[in-house]
């Protein structure tokens, strides 16, 4: 009898709390316009609220999501009760690291305390003082008609389990493995919905949109959209979009990397010299098209020096300790030669540019720097009073979109994109060493940074952007 009783109680208790799914729930109002409810998925441990957040306007954003047991904390409220925030997923909990791209989507669940069978409908509150708050959120009509098709798991959807090593290599037993992979497949066998990457104890290793999956090399898998990779304590620990990975042009044997994305290009050369010492030198470009000013801060660059697989921090000079290595007028003329030597390549496009400044405390300056057009090729020459740095501004000129792409990228895609379409550099700021600035729209900048030399098979530089790191590599090979 009193088994009788235990069993009736832990049944109504679990009757309590049902297993459903609501697609694009109707919601009163809401306060983000750029965030919506994809799903609300109910179970006995858990409510899932899977959003979808979509970037409208022109420049890119940080988000996040304050973690449990915080001021900032996310909540459900129905029926005055309160149910706490359990965990998230896809999304950091501090700013400044996951970044919501213009027009692309994040998607992101927050896992709440589980609801009562009795609640179908709830306000959901960001913290104390958050700004993404929905009410009236109503999941009466679990499994409703606004679920689109595709999102619902068919009974003919299987998966595949994949095994890989520390490498990344596929075998072919769990033993073997350091990480494995589930894919979801519909009823065609191609891949459906998110990869997901696990360690082989069982936390979420990443998550992403796959083109192709190589189950032997997993270098060779193709991917879309944003990639996440977590630590096994649930820590984002990358964020790449993958549509916005650097192509390399090259130039007279010397190859040149860059990035286009979101109205702003990024370009850098990297070479070893022995100007003052021995240096990885960056000859770094950054173009400003996105139709507002940002702070660029060369003091934000990082290098990181691969050797036998052992990383390093590079020290990268800042330009007061870069000026302290030019303490001669020869010396000053020559690295003001050799950079726009250098630049040369990056000025295609340009029919020219000449500049004067005075910067005080150093000398007078004059440099010209010619660039490519098609196959023709112009000089560089410049010439100082004494040492000093030079900060340049050009004279308006006009600019081809499509010669340049056609010079620098060789990429028929961005040749056809730019094709007809004419726009301003108003202003060219060659600085010779990358300084503090603000590069308006319409502008270009154009300067170098100085890593001391390590023996290296590989480095790494990273170049913070408006917001965005644009990651370069150099191979000794």
């Amino acid at each position: 009898m009193n088994k009788m009783i235990v069993f009736f109680v832990i049944y109504f208790s679990m009757s309590q709390f049902i297993n459903a799914q609501t697609y694009y729930p109707n919601i009163n109002s809401q306060s983000e316009k750029n965030l919506k409810i994809k799903k609300v998925e109910r179970n006995s441990s858990s409510t899932i609220i899977e959003f979808e957040y979509t970037r409208t306007e022109s420049e890119g954003i940080y988000i996040y999501l304050s973690p449990p047991n915080s001021d900032g904390a996310y909540y459900i409220q129905a029926n005055g009760i309160k149910f706490l925030l359990l965990s998230t997923e896809g999304i950091a909990n501090k700013d400044a690291v996951t970044i919501a791209y213009p027009n692309k989507h994040v998607v992101f669940s927050a896992i709440f305390e589980p609801l009562p069978k009795s609640i179908t409908k709830f306000d959901l509150i960001e913290g104390i003082s958050g700004t993404w708050n929905f009410y009236g959120v109503d999941i009466s009509n679990s499994n409703n008609s606004n679920t689109k098709p595709e999102k619902i798991i068919s009974s003919s959807k299987t998966s595949d389990t994949l095994y890989f090593d520390s490498k990344w290599k596929g075998v072919k037993t769990r033993g073997a493995a350091a990480f494995y992979r589930i894919i979801n497949l519909d009823s065609n066998g191609n891949i459906s919905g998110l990869v997901k990457d696990y360690y082989i104890t069982g936390e979420l290793q990443g998550k992403g949109e796959a083109l192709y999956i190589d189950r032997y090399d997993d270098k060779n898998s193709k991917w879309k959209g944003i990639v996440y990779t977590y630590s096994k304590t649930g820590e984002i620990l990358s964020e790449t979009d993958v549509d916005k990975l650097s192509k390399t042009y090259y130039k007279d044997g010397k190859a040149f990397q860059y990035y286009v994305h979101n109205g702003i290009s990024v370009t850098m050369h990297l070479s070893i010299e022995r100007t003052y010492g021995k240096y990885y030198v960056a000859y770094v470009a950054i173009e400003n098209l996105t139709g507002k000013s940002f702070n660029f801060d060369p003091s934000t660059i990082t290098a990181i020096l691969i050797k036998s697989g052992t990383k390093t921090s590079g020290e990268v000079l800042s330009a007061n300790e870069y000026m302290k290595k030019v303490n001669n007028r020869q010396a000053w003329n020559a690295a003001l030669v050799a950079f726009g030597e250098s630049s040369a390549a990056n000025q295609a496009g340009y029919s020219s540019s000449s500049t004067t400044s005075t910067t005080s405390g150093y000398s007078n300056s004059y440099g010209s720097v010619s660039g490519y057009y098609g196959n023709t090729y112009g000089s560089v020459s410049g010439s100082s009073s004494t040492y000093g740095s030079a900060t340049t501004r050009s004279n308006t000129q006009s600019y081809d979109g499509a010669a340049n792409y056609a010079a620098h990228q060789k990429a028929q895609q961005n040749i056809n994109d730019y094709q007809n379409q004419q726009y301003q550099i108003r202003n060219v700021l060659n600085q010779g060493y990358l300084k503090l600035n603000t590069i308006d729209n319409e502008q270009r900048i154009v300067g170098q940074i100085n890593i001391k030399y390590k023996s290296a098979d590989k480095v790494q530089v990273t170049i913070p952007v408006n917001g965005v790191n644009y990651d370069f590599w150099w191979n000794n090979n």
